[in-house]
């Protein structure tokens, strides 16, 4: 006869999950973590994992990630359990990523509205009670989120569903929309990637508004190495229309940029206090963004902070085995198709850098000037010193920083 583990409800995912909404991922108990850990030696203990267990083994690897010390960007925002696309890997068809990636963001940004608008209905709700918004805050990032959902959910949903209705009408249609295009592993896990370090308010938008970005970035990448692939294939047209959406969905991050600048400073500090070693200068999908548009990074550049926990990108920047937008636009032997190309992707490269500017001045008012950036980086002064870098070099090779 099997036992059952009385324990087992409190140790499913639903349930840490809630745990970490009310007391913080840091502030896990010691016991707690020592039975998933032994769940997660269960797991790893069978021979085959189906594809239920496969995300479930996935998740304890990310909620276990202070427990392990391995703590960082990756783990931090549940990037593996989000799955996005790589294209070092095996071909990505760049359109079903694409609607992929407007799903995630949609689901996103409509966990953020749900998160901010349940006060108003639910006054007791114990996640994340510290330092909550006041109410003409919270009204002022539901218009913000619902803004940047806006051309996702457009090509998801057309005309249909109106987000610039009444605010409450249109999150909830936003809402249920999006969960009825959800499959089944997405439904459950999707949710489970909510795992803030402490109890402040904020940190839930951060979280989204980061994994939004992060979706944003994989999928620029795909765009850029399905150019490549179009370039050397000759089919030159095409390869321009990728790279002019890659410059079109950057440019739509914007009102993330907006939402995310709704942050109360002292929240952003609260939290912050747990989230040493993990930082955003360790997104291994914005440096795949940076080489494929730029070509490798200069030797200084790799042998900085930015690349010590992505040796698997810089091996790929220095091995040369993985073509580059310039590597590739400077085969094509037709001047004129070759100069389109170029300005298509100066036009990217110009995006990036607006994009770093928006960033930087963010974070200046976030962290101060002289404050070091999130898991000991050179943060503001780091981001400052090199953003007037040159856009492109007479080899078209864009200069990435952090």
């Amino acid at each position: 006869m099997t036992r059952t583990d009385p324990m087992a409800a409190l140790l499913s995912p639903e349930s840490v999950a809630a745990l970490c909404h009310r007391v913080g991922k840091h502030f896990l108990p010691a016991g707690l973590l020592n039975r998933l850990d032994a769940q997660r030696h269960d797991l790893r203990a069978q021979p085959t994992l189906a594809g239920d267990e496969r995300l479930r083994a996935r998740w304890l690897d990310t909620v276990l990630d202070k427990f392990d010390g391995r703590y960082d960007y990756n783990t931090y925002l549940a990037l593996d359990l989000l799955d996005l696309p790589d294209p070092t890997g095996e071909p990505v068809d760049p359109r079903a990523a694409a609607t992929r990636r407007d799903l995630l963001v949609c689901f996103l940004l409509a966990d953020v509205l749900a998160f901010e608008g349940r006060l108003d209905t639910c006054h007791d709700d114990r996640r994340l009670p510290l330092l909550r918004p006041s109410s003409e805050l919270r009204a002022k990032r539901t218009h913000l989120a619902l803004r940047a959902g806006a051309s996702a959910a457009e090509r998801l949903f057309g005309n249909g569903l109106d987000l610039g209705a009444h605010p409450g009408r249109a999150t909830t249609a936003l809402v249920h929309a999006v969960t009825e295009r959800l499959s089944t592993g997405q439904r459950r896990w999707w949710p489970l990637t909510m795992l803030p370090v402490y109890r402040v308010h904020d940190e839930w938008m951060f979280i989204r508004v980061l994994q939004a970005f992060e979706a944003t970035f994989a999928q620029l990448a795909v765009w850029l190495a399905h150019a490549v692939t179009l370039i050397d294939t000759g089919r030159l047209g095409r390869a321009d229309t990728a790279i002019t959406a890659a410059t079109t969905l950057l440019g739509e991050t914007r009102p993330l940029f907006s939402l995310m600048a709704t942050l109360q400073r002292d929240a952003f500090h609260a939290f912050r206090a747990y989230t040493d070693g993990a930082s955003a200068i360790q997104s291994a999908s914005f440096k795949l963004v940076e080489i494929l548009a730029g070509g490798p990074p200069q030797p200084a550049r790799l042998a900085s902070s930015a690349y010590d926990h992505m040796r698997h990108i810089r091996d790929l920047a220095t091995g040369g085995v993985w073509r580059t937008l310039p590597q590739a636009i400077a085969g094509v032997r037709t001047t004129e198709e070759a100069r389109l190309l170029h300005s298509s992707l100066a036009e990217f490269v110009a995006a990036i850098h607006r994009w770093r500017t928006t960033h930087l001045a963010l974070a200046r008012r976030m962290l101060g000037a002289a404050v070091p950036g999130t898991g000991a980086t050179d943060g503001v002064a780091y981001l400052d010193a090199t953003r007037h870098l040159p856009t492109l070099d007479r080899s078209h090779r864009l200069e990435a920083v952090a």
